[in-house]
């Protein structure tokens, strides 16, 4: 079972059943696929936001360990103790200085571009939204509409372009 962040729903929302019906079976297609894109990117939020919880959490308690060995332990041992927990607070904030906030789970991304090579017919989306998560093999990535150039396609051209 996988574990989830506290307060983030993995379930994508299901399309109201009078509208979908209103839909031409197009329509009902397009719906369906970007139900099934935001159901796999909920997932990939809600496990990379444990994940990340999970590594913070060890370097912590790692941490809190250091400081009760270096209050019981015998003058010899306190310089290589004493090493081990600044090297473990550089750790810490090496790691801490990289983060950006995470992709919301509730909004995720608000664009998607479904782009298709020429010449091999390969397709591969890319959504937009407002942090970016990269792909790790599982087909998902969202990038930053301010800093990537690929999300100009998505304000230049219109839907069938």
């Amino acid at each position: 079972m996988s574990e989830q962040a506290p307060g983030v729903s993995t379930e994508a929302p299901a399309a109201e059943p009078s509208l979908l019906s209103a839909l031409d079976p197009l329509g009902q297609t397009i719906v369906g696929e970007e139900l099934a894109i935001l159901e796999r990117v909920q997932e990939r939020v809600a496990k990379d936001l444990a994940s990340e919880t999970h590594q913070f959490e060890d370097l912590d308690g790692a941490m809190i360990e250091l400081r009760d060995e270096i209050a019981t332990a015998k003058e010899e041992d306190l310089p290589a103790l004493l090493d081990q927990m600044h090297q473990l607070a550089a750790l810490n904030a090496k790691r801490g200085s990289g983060r950006t906030a995470p992709v919301d789970p509730k909004n995720p991304y608000f664009g998607h571009l479904r782009l298709a090579e020429a010449r091999s017919g390969k397709r591969r989306d890319v959504l937009i939204g407002k942090r970016t998560m990269l792909d790790t093999g599982d087909g998902v990535s969202i990038v930053d509409w301010r800093n990537a150039p690929v999300s100009r396609l998505y304000y230049r051209y219109d839907e069938t372009d």
